[in-house]
Protein backbone atom coordinates (compact mmCIF):
# COMPACT_ATOMS: atom_id res chain seq x y z
CA UNK A 1 0.00 0.00 0.00
CA UNK A 2 1.71 3.34 -0.81
CA UNK A 3 0.44 6.83 0.11
CA UNK A 4 2.16 9.46 -2.15
CA UNK A 5 3.34 12.58 -0.30
CA UNK A 6 4.15 16.13 -1.33
CA UNK A 7 0.90 15.90 -4.27
CA UNK A 8 -1.16 19.14 -4.47
CA UNK A 9 -4.67 18.84 -3.76
CA UNK A 10 -6.30 16.07 -6.38
CA UNK A 11 -9.73 18.01 -7.60
CA UNK A 12 -12.94 16.22 -7.52
CA UNK A 13 -12.68 15.95 -11.34
CA UNK A 14 -9.16 14.74 -11.29
CA UNK A 15 -10.47 11.65 -9.37
CA UNK A 16 -13.24 10.99 -11.70
CA UNK A 17 -11.12 11.04 -14.47
CA UNK A 18 -8.51 8.84 -12.96
CA UNK A 19 -10.73 6.45 -11.31
CA UNK A 20 -12.46 5.81 -15.20
CA UNK A 21 -8.88 5.47 -16.88
CA UNK A 22 -7.52 3.09 -13.15
CA UNK A 23 -10.48 0.99 -11.93
CA UNK A 24 -8.20 -1.31 -10.05
CA UNK A 25 -7.37 1.59 -8.25
CA UNK A 26 -8.87 1.61 -4.24
CA UNK A 27 -9.34 4.47 -2.73
CA UNK A 28 -10.03 5.24 0.88
CA UNK A 29 -10.72 8.86 2.27
CA UNK A 30 -11.13 9.71 6.04
CA UNK A 31 -11.60 12.65 7.94
CA UNK A 32 -7.77 13.20 9.55
CA UNK A 33 -4.83 11.90 10.60
CA UNK A 34 -6.36 9.62 12.94
CA UNK A 35 -8.60 8.04 11.14
CA UNK A 36 -5.83 7.49 8.63
CA UNK A 37 -3.29 5.76 10.11
CA UNK A 38 -5.67 3.36 11.89
CA UNK A 39 -6.83 2.38 8.48
CA UNK A 40 -3.56 2.25 6.75
CA UNK A 41 -2.19 0.05 10.37
CA UNK A 42 -5.39 -2.47 9.00
CA UNK A 43 -4.56 -2.77 5.45
CA UNK A 44 -0.96 -3.34 6.00
CA UNK A 45 -1.12 -6.13 3.81
CA UNK A 46 -2.75 -4.44 1.14
CA UNK A 47 -1.64 -3.72 -2.62
CA UNK A 48 0.08 -1.11 -3.77
CA UNK A 49 -3.00 0.23 -5.44
CA UNK A 50 -4.76 0.69 -2.08
CA UNK A 51 -4.36 4.14 -0.64
CA UNK A 52 -6.07 5.85 2.34
CA UNK A 53 -6.34 10.11 1.74
CA UNK A 54 -7.37 12.93 4.24
CA UNK A 55 -10.15 15.28 3.69
CA UNK A 56 -7.71 17.66 3.56
CA UNK A 57 -5.30 16.19 0.45
CA UNK A 58 -9.03 16.33 -1.79
CA UNK A 59 -9.85 20.27 -3.12
CA UNK A 60 -13.91 20.53 -1.97
CA UNK A 61 -14.71 23.69 -2.54
CA UNK A 62 -16.87 24.97 0.60
CA UNK A 63 -20.21 25.75 -1.90
CA UNK A 64 -19.80 21.72 -2.62
CA UNK A 65 -20.13 21.51 0.88
CA UNK A 66 -23.28 23.58 1.76
CA UNK A 67 -24.73 21.86 -1.52
CA UNK A 68 -24.44 18.58 -0.02
CA UNK A 69 -26.27 20.18 3.02
CA UNK A 70 -23.10 19.36 5.14
CA UNK A 71 -21.81 21.93 7.82
CA UNK A 72 -17.84 23.13 6.70
CA UNK A 73 -15.49 20.76 8.50
CA UNK A 74 -13.98 17.67 7.52
CA UNK A 75 -16.85 15.06 7.78
CA UNK A 76 -18.69 17.67 5.52
CA UNK A 77 -16.24 17.90 3.23
CA UNK A 78 -16.05 13.63 2.81
CA UNK A 79 -19.88 13.64 2.53
CA UNK A 80 -19.58 16.12 -0.14
CA UNK A 81 -17.02 14.14 -1.88
CA UNK A 82 -19.27 11.21 -1.46
CA UNK A 83 -21.85 12.77 -3.09
CA UNK A 84 -20.10 14.51 -5.72
CA UNK A 85 -18.33 11.24 -6.86
CA UNK A 86 -21.75 9.25 -7.27
CA UNK A 87 -22.83 12.09 -9.28
CA UNK A 88 -19.61 12.41 -11.69
CA UNK A 89 -18.80 8.29 -11.69
CA UNK A 90 -21.31 6.30 -14.56
CA UNK A 91 -23.68 4.54 -13.26
CA UNK A 92 -23.08 0.35 -13.20
CA UNK A 93 -19.75 0.47 -13.01
CA UNK A 94 -18.13 -0.55 -9.86
CA UNK A 95 -15.50 1.36 -8.09
CA UNK A 96 -13.35 0.63 -5.15
CA UNK A 97 -13.78 3.72 -3.28
CA UNK A 98 -15.21 4.44 -0.13
CA UNK A 99 -15.48 7.95 2.01
CA UNK A 100 -15.51 7.57 5.75
CA UNK A 101 -16.79 9.59 8.58
CA UNK A 102 -17.97 9.76 12.14
CA UNK A 103 -21.10 8.79 12.84
CA UNK A 104 -22.09 10.89 15.05
CA UNK A 105 -25.51 11.37 16.17
CA UNK A 106 -26.75 9.80 12.70
CA UNK A 107 -27.60 6.80 14.44
CA UNK A 108 -30.56 8.14 16.67
CA UNK A 109 -30.81 11.25 13.81
CA UNK A 110 -30.70 10.34 10.32
CA UNK A 111 -30.09 13.43 7.61
CA UNK A 112 -32.35 13.22 4.78
CA UNK A 113 -30.34 12.44 1.66
CA UNK A 114 -26.99 11.02 3.54
CA UNK A 115 -27.47 8.10 1.31
CA UNK A 116 -24.67 7.25 -1.52
CA UNK A 117 -23.03 4.12 -2.32
CA UNK A 118 -19.55 5.72 -1.82
CA UNK A 119 -20.31 6.62 2.07
CA UNK A 120 -19.69 4.68 4.86
CA UNK A 121 -20.24 5.51 8.73
CA UNK A 122 -18.67 4.19 11.61
CA UNK A 123 -20.49 1.58 13.67
CA UNK A 124 -20.25 3.81 16.70
CA UNK A 125 -20.75 7.37 17.36
CA UNK A 126 -16.61 7.86 16.56
CA UNK A 127 -13.79 5.95 16.14
CA UNK A 128 -12.51 6.35 19.41
CA UNK A 129 -14.99 4.10 20.46
CA UNK A 130 -13.68 0.93 18.15
CA UNK A 131 -11.03 1.41 21.34
CA UNK A 132 -13.68 1.64 24.17
CA UNK A 133 -13.76 -1.87 25.14
CA UNK A 134 -12.31 -4.09 27.97
CA UNK A 135 -9.58 -5.96 26.09
CA UNK A 136 -7.97 -3.08 24.74
CA UNK A 137 -8.97 -0.91 28.13
CA UNK A 138 -6.95 -3.51 30.37
CA UNK A 139 -4.01 -3.10 27.86
CA UNK A 140 -4.09 0.81 27.95
CA UNK A 141 -3.90 0.62 32.06
CA UNK A 142 -1.83 -1.99 32.33
CA UNK A 143 1.20 -1.20 29.43
CA UNK A 144 0.25 2.59 28.86
CA UNK A 145 -0.31 3.60 32.60
CA UNK A 146 1.57 1.04 34.33
CA UNK A 147 -1.15 -0.42 36.24
CA UNK A 148 -0.96 2.78 38.44
CA UNK A 149 -4.50 3.13 38.30
CA UNK A 150 -6.52 1.52 41.00
CA UNK A 151 -9.30 0.45 39.34
CA UNK A 152 -10.34 -2.88 37.11
CA UNK A 153 -10.76 -2.25 33.54
CA UNK A 154 -14.84 -2.14 34.06
CA UNK A 155 -14.55 0.14 37.32
CA UNK A 156 -12.57 3.08 35.04
CA UNK A 157 -14.93 1.99 31.92
CA UNK A 158 -18.19 2.87 34.23
CA UNK A 159 -16.59 6.07 35.54
CA UNK A 160 -15.67 7.38 32.46
CA UNK A 161 -18.42 6.38 30.38
CA UNK A 162 -21.33 7.74 32.76
CA UNK A 163 -20.26 10.56 32.41
CA UNK A 164 -19.49 10.57 28.64
CA UNK A 165 -22.47 9.19 27.76
CA UNK A 166 -24.40 12.05 29.90
CA UNK A 167 -22.88 14.82 27.56
CA UNK A 168 -23.18 13.26 24.12
CA UNK A 169 -27.40 13.03 25.20
CA UNK A 170 -27.09 16.45 26.03
CA UNK A 171 -25.06 17.08 22.68
CA UNK A 172 -27.89 15.10 21.02
CA UNK A 173 -30.59 16.74 22.56
CA UNK A 174 -29.25 20.30 21.30
CA UNK A 175 -29.22 18.59 18.09
CA UNK A 176 -32.22 17.26 17.75
CA UNK A 177 -33.74 20.68 18.52
CA UNK A 178 -31.68 22.33 15.63
CA UNK A 179 -29.74 24.41 17.80
CA UNK A 180 -26.09 25.38 17.58
CA UNK A 181 -24.34 25.56 20.56
CA UNK A 182 -20.82 26.35 22.08
CA UNK A 183 -19.73 23.51 24.43
CA UNK A 184 -18.19 23.54 27.86
CA UNK A 185 -15.30 21.03 29.06
CA UNK A 186 -17.29 18.10 30.27
CA UNK A 187 -14.24 17.81 33.68
CA UNK A 188 -14.85 21.22 34.77
CA UNK A 189 -18.15 19.59 36.46
CA UNK A 190 -16.27 16.55 37.45
CA UNK A 191 -14.92 16.32 41.14
CA UNK A 192 -12.08 14.03 42.95
CA UNK A 193 -12.24 10.64 41.30
CA UNK A 194 -10.16 10.05 44.90
CA UNK A 195 -12.41 10.60 46.92
CA UNK A 196 -15.40 9.02 44.90
CA UNK A 197 -16.75 12.40 43.06
CA UNK A 198 -18.13 12.30 40.02
CA UNK A 199 -19.66 14.07 36.70
CA UNK A 200 -22.29 16.43 38.17
CA UNK A 201 -24.79 16.41 34.75
CA UNK A 202 -27.11 19.25 36.22
CA UNK A 203 -24.63 21.64 36.64
CA UNK A 204 -22.97 20.68 32.98
CA UNK A 205 -26.39 21.95 31.69
CA UNK A 206 -26.44 24.71 33.67
CA UNK A 207 -23.03 25.87 32.59
CA UNK A 208 -23.65 25.38 29.00
CA UNK A 209 -27.06 26.72 28.95
CA UNK A 210 -25.40 30.17 30.84
CA UNK A 211 -22.43 30.00 27.85
CA UNK A 212 -24.96 30.24 25.18
CA UNK A 213 -27.24 32.58 26.87
CA UNK A 214 -30.42 29.68 26.55
CA UNK A 215 -31.63 29.29 29.62
CA UNK A 216 -35.19 29.51 27.97
CA UNK A 217 -34.20 25.87 26.37
CA UNK A 218 -33.73 24.24 29.67
CA UNK A 219 -36.87 21.91 30.39
CA UNK A 220 -37.17 20.83 26.74
CA UNK A 221 -33.79 19.52 26.70
CA UNK A 222 -34.23 18.17 30.03
CA UNK A 223 -36.82 16.36 29.21
CA UNK A 224 -35.33 15.56 25.71
CA UNK A 225 -32.17 13.97 27.45
CA UNK A 226 -34.49 12.00 29.43
CA UNK A 227 -36.35 10.38 26.83
CA UNK A 228 -32.74 9.43 24.67
CA UNK A 229 -31.20 8.18 27.90
CA UNK A 230 -33.04 4.57 27.05
CA UNK A 231 -31.59 4.46 23.77
CA UNK A 232 -28.13 4.56 25.62
CA UNK A 233 -28.60 1.43 27.52
CA UNK A 234 -26.40 -1.10 26.29
CA UNK A 235 -25.68 1.01 23.59
CA UNK A 236 -23.07 3.14 25.09
CA UNK A 237 -20.57 3.26 22.45
CA UNK A 238 -22.95 4.96 19.69
CA UNK A 239 -23.53 7.67 22.56
CA UNK A 240 -20.31 8.78 23.22
CA UNK A 241 -18.05 11.94 21.77
CA UNK A 242 -14.27 10.61 21.02
CA UNK A 243 -12.87 14.59 22.24
CA UNK A 244 -15.37 14.25 25.19
CA UNK A 245 -13.95 10.14 26.20
CA UNK A 246 -10.13 11.24 25.82
CA UNK A 247 -10.85 14.39 28.28
CA UNK A 248 -12.63 12.35 31.08
CA UNK A 249 -10.17 9.87 30.78
CA UNK A 250 -7.95 12.44 31.85
CA UNK A 251 -9.67 13.66 34.05
CA UNK A 252 -9.94 10.01 35.67
CA UNK A 253 -6.14 9.50 35.53
CA UNK A 254 -4.40 12.76 36.34
CA UNK A 255 -4.68 12.08 40.21
CA UNK A 256 -2.53 9.31 39.58
CA UNK A 257 -0.27 9.99 37.17
CA UNK A 258 2.38 12.79 37.72
CA UNK A 259 3.27 13.01 33.85
CA UNK A 260 0.98 15.19 32.41
CA UNK A 261 2.17 14.11 28.87
CA UNK A 262 0.66 11.00 29.68
CA UNK A 263 -2.66 12.69 30.32
CA UNK A 264 -2.92 15.12 27.44
CA UNK A 265 -5.78 14.08 25.30
CA UNK A 266 -3.88 13.43 21.91
CA UNK A 267 -1.61 10.57 24.02
CA UNK A 268 -4.68 8.94 25.12
CA UNK A 269 -5.96 8.44 21.87
CA UNK A 270 -2.90 7.28 20.51
CA UNK A 271 -2.34 4.76 23.73
CA UNK A 272 -5.86 3.33 23.09
CA UNK A 273 -5.17 3.16 19.54
CA UNK A 274 -1.94 1.51 19.53
CA UNK A 275 -3.52 -1.38 22.41
CA UNK A 276 -6.33 -2.64 20.52
CA UNK A 277 -5.29 -5.55 18.19
CA UNK A 278 -6.45 -5.48 14.19
CA UNK A 279 -8.13 -8.61 14.17
CA UNK A 280 -10.73 -6.94 16.80
CA UNK A 281 -11.17 -3.79 14.84
CA UNK A 282 -11.65 -6.23 11.48
CA UNK A 283 -14.67 -7.99 13.35
CA UNK A 284 -17.22 -4.60 12.72
CA UNK A 285 -19.53 -4.07 9.65
CA UNK A 286 -17.41 -1.12 8.59
CA UNK A 287 -13.29 -1.89 9.00
CA UNK A 288 -14.66 -5.84 7.27
CA UNK A 289 -15.62 -3.83 4.37
CA UNK A 290 -12.69 -2.04 4.34
CA UNK A 291 -11.05 -5.06 4.41
CA UNK A 292 -12.92 -6.87 1.35
CA UNK A 293 -12.72 -3.96 -0.80
CA UNK A 294 -9.09 -3.68 -0.39
CA UNK A 295 -8.67 -7.36 -1.46
CA UNK A 296 -6.88 -8.63 2.13
CA UNK A 297 -8.22 -12.20 2.27
CA UNK A 298 -6.86 -12.73 5.91
CA UNK A 299 -5.00 -9.85 8.48
CA UNK A 300 -1.72 -11.47 9.47
CA UNK A 301 -2.59 -10.99 13.00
Amino acid sequence: MTRPDFLPRRRVEELVSLYELEPEIVDFFVEGRSDRVLVEHLLDEAGENVRVWEADDVEIPAEMVVNAGESIGAKGRIVALADELERLLPDGEDYSVLCIVDADFDHTIRPEGRVSKFLASTDFACLEAYYWEPKTVRKYLRLSLHGSIPMKPEEFMSQVESAAVEVFLLRLAVASQGLNFSWVDPTSCCGDPKKGEGFDASKYLEKVLNKNAAFKWKQTLERRVADLREYAKGNSRSFIHGHDLCKLISWLIKPYIRDRNITSEEVISRSLACCIERVDVAQYPLFARIIELAGIRQLTE
